[in-house]
């Protein structure tokens, strides 16, 4: 894969504070970079901006992320809340409920606003797409293909519908929710999504 090499960008404010080091500097580094992301993009990402978001001098960036898609990796994974357990509530409504309500909260954090521009980037190779579509977004995709997949177990979806395209409607909906009207998703708004769009699309 082709590296995208850090470029410059405006001087940032310059490192203060007590001196960090290790786990401790990495993590606010990854911080600052879902930050960065979430507020002017991936194209527009510097590395003056993200070292002094994290007050720290650009080479502790270099060292550890010579290419910016490393960290912009790296910081999606930290930042993201981890998936969790499947829920296993008996029903497959419910569980879908309850990913989609999870995914919809995940959203509306620094991390998921970052995801979604990044996502957007025109400038953005296909490599680190699929870098991320395979470690941030494949895992999730993967527990609503479960949800389905114990459902139909259960005689309560049609086999034909277990597939990679149907567990992705509600997502869709929730970010198309998201696109028309700029407000939180709620948990109204998702059993609206998963009563009125998705079930049809499962039920025996």
């Amino acid at each position: 894969m082709a590296h995208q090499q850090w470029h410059c960008g405006p001087a940032g404010c310059p490192p203060h504070g007590k001196r960090r080091r290790g786990e401790a500097l990495e993590q606010a580094i990854l911080a600052a970079a879902v930050r960065e992301l979430a507020e002017v993009g991936y194209d527009a990402m510097t590395v003056e901006g993200v070292a002094a978001r994290a007050h720290t001098g650009k080479a502790a960036l270099y060292r550890r992320w010579p290419a910016k898609e490393d960290l912009v990796v790296d910081a999606l994974h930290f930042m993201l809340p981890p998936c969790g357990a499947l829920p296993d509530t008996g029903s497959v409504r419910d569980d879908l409920v309850e990913l989609l309500s999870a995914m919809a909260a995940t959203i509306r954090t620094p991390a998921g606003t970052a995801m979604q521009r990044m996502l957007g980037s025109q400038r953005c190779a296909p490599e680190i797409l699929e870098t991320v579509h395979g470690k941030v977004i494949g895992p999730r995709r993967e527990m609503l293909l479960e949800a389905l997949r114990r459902g139909a177990q259960r005689g309560e979806v049609r086999p034909d519908a277990v597939t990679v395209l149907v567990a992705q409607v509600g997502s869709a909906m929730i970010l198309q929710h998201l696109a028309d009207d700029d407000r939180p998703v709620d948990r109204r708004v998702v059993e609206e999504i998963v009563d009125q769009v998705v079930m049809p699309l499962l039920r025996p």
